[in-house]
């Protein structure tokens, strides 16, 4: 698979993580539904940097971390340069802590 097919195939993914992220959102909440909505959210937001990632080297910039990606997607104007994907970057860094009630409420 070339870096163009890749980046595609990386899109369609990305898509139908989104929109299973938004159908476990749209679901009564309760533990269960919880810890599904973070799991979906952590995969969605990992296809989401790797197409950034992508995205920045076909266009010929290096960018091998989620934060590189994001901050190299910003200075390309791939994405608006909003302090969300950091912040979103920051929650999946804490996601990975859904043992604490707390946090993963």
């Amino acid at each position: 698979m070339d870096i163009e097919q890749k980046l595609q195939y990386l899109l369609t993914a990305f898509d139908k993580a989104c929109n299973q992220l938004e159908k476990a959102l749209a679901l009564p909440r309760d533990e269960f539904i919880r810890d599904s909505a973070i799991q979906r959210f952590e995969f969605t937001f990992e296809l989401f940097w790797k197409t950034l990632k992508i995205y920045c080297n076909i266009l010929g910039f290096k960018a091998d971390s989620p934060r590189a990606s994001i901050k190299q997607s910003f200075k390309a104007e791939i994405i608006k340069d909003d302090p969300i994907y950091l912040e979103m970057l920051q929650v999946r860094n804490l996601t990975t802590h859904t043992y604490e009630e707390t946090l993963a409420e």
